[in-house]
């Protein structure tokens, strides 16, 4: 099939079309199923932001936003305590360091995807 012929099937060109399928008025179909799509989103829109729905959205959203504040505020906490702790304990602190990031990785390594274990085939006497 050459561009031509492409150009027809989807209806860009209407010349030459011996079956009369082609109209020419791809634009003007993809423009009206743009539009419909949007009217539709701005349907749902107005259905989420509208009622119970949208005054229920704003509330979880503004519980996250203190949820979070709060965490910022306790983890600028810990994070002084830790600073205070590792100034007066560095060898402590070091080990304690240690032992966390093993910890962190072996439950990196638990929880992430398993590899395969590579069987080496045993090595031929000759």
């Amino acid at each position: 099939m050459n561009s031509d012929e492409m150009m027809k099937k989807i209806g860009l060109r209407k010349e030459n079309d011996s079956e009369g399928k082609n109209d020419g008025n791809l634009k003007s179909q993809t423009l009206k199923y743009l539009k419909e799509g949007k009217n539709k989103i701005m349907l749902l829109e107005k259905q989420i932001l509208s009622g119970k729905k949208a005054a229920k959205i704003l509330k979880e959203a503004e519980k996250a936003k203190l949820r979070l504040e709060k965490a910022k505020i306790t983890f600028d906490e810990y994070e002084k305590k830790a600073e205070a702790y590792i100034e007066k304990n560095p060898k402590k602190a070091v080990a304690i360091a240690a032992a966390a990031g093993v910890l962190a990785g072996s439950i990196w390594m638990a929880l992430g995807k398993k590899k395969p274990v590579l069987k080496l085939a045993p090595k031929k006497k000759k």
